[in-house]
């Protein structure tokens, strides 16, 4: 069955699931892309001067509470028709490292003009006591105060060119968090990765990572130590009232395996003003 056939029967089945059902969502999306490309171009010169997509795409969403678990399944179906789908493929660079562990994702379709794909985006089990919450599994986690951009956020960030961050991509990991009494908290976190699809993990190609914030006073601060696929991070968050608005800022150091640093940082001032009434 042809990629376009076999999405439209999915997206059907899925549409026809009882909304609200025992923990079910589903969020549904569909969009026609076009560009034209500069006659100079590396496209042009690939003959893509002008180029179309279709594209369609489902998730379903379930969780359930269980005492203190809560249990997470999102799979996501796509399904895209058009001359950028070819353009894409001959631009695509060679694969490296797998960003994540598991490969719970499959194609339909390896036609030049057309793609299919489905993925379990989510799958996590959590706990969540008094003061500790675990949790293991696919997931996704955001850490930084950025309005648009979050150099403290390391694992699976978005594309900096990305236009839907509704969801962020999920990643293999092992989740710990400890609340203290006065609001403080630390987090840990573990990303196991391979250097190839189905290997060993490999320390270098994974992730640890910690992260402690507190209040002193009237600012917020957070510190973060992580290693990052054999490069090091050490980052320091502050935020706090100004005025009637307010402001963050955050500052990352890194220093990459082969010796080089490279500091990332941002300074954010928000409500500063408003327009109108």
């Amino acid at each position: 069955m042809r990629a376009a056939a076999l999405s439209v029967v999915l997206l059907a089945a899925i549409m026809a699931l009882p909304v609200g059902a025992d923990g079910f969502r589903v969020r549904t999306e569909a969009g026609l892309a076009s560009s034209n490309a500069d006659a100079t171009s590396l496209e042009a010169d690939l003959g893509y001067s002008d180029t179309r997509a279709l594209t369609v795409a489902a998730r379903v969403m379930w969780d359930k509470f269980e005492g203190p678990f809560r249990f997470e399944v999102h799979t996501q179906f796509k399904a895209a028709h058009g001359s950028q789908i070819a353009l894409a493929s001959e631009l695509m660079p060679a694969e490296g490292p797998p960003r994540t562990l598991l490969d719970l994702s499959g194609d339909w379709s390896h036609d030049p003009d057309q793609a299919g794909a489905g993925a379990i985006d989510r799958a996590s089990v959590a706990y969540t006591g008094e003061s500790l919450v675990l949790k293991a599994g696919r997931q996704a986690i955001t850490w930084g105060s950025g309005l648009f951009f979050h150099p403290s956020d390391i694992v699976a960030p978005f594309s900096p060119d990305a236009i839907d961050t509704s969801y962020k991509p999920g990643i293999d990991m092992l989740y710990a968090q400890y609340l203290f009494d006065n609001g403080a908290d630390i987090q840990a976190i573990a990303v196991p990765r391979a250097e190839t699809h189905g290997g060993s993990v490999a320390l270098d190609q994974s992730t640890l990572a910690i992260r402690g914030s507190t209040t002193l006073g009237n600012l917020d601060g957070v510190l973060l130590y992580a290693r990052d696929r054999g490069d090091k991070a050490a980052g320091l968050n502050l935020s706090g009232p100004l005025g009637g608005a307010s402001w963050n800022a955050e500052y990352v150091h890194w220093r990459l395996a082969d010796g080089t640093t490279h500091p990332s940082w941002l300074f954010n001032i928000t409500n500063f003003g408003t327009l109108g009434d």
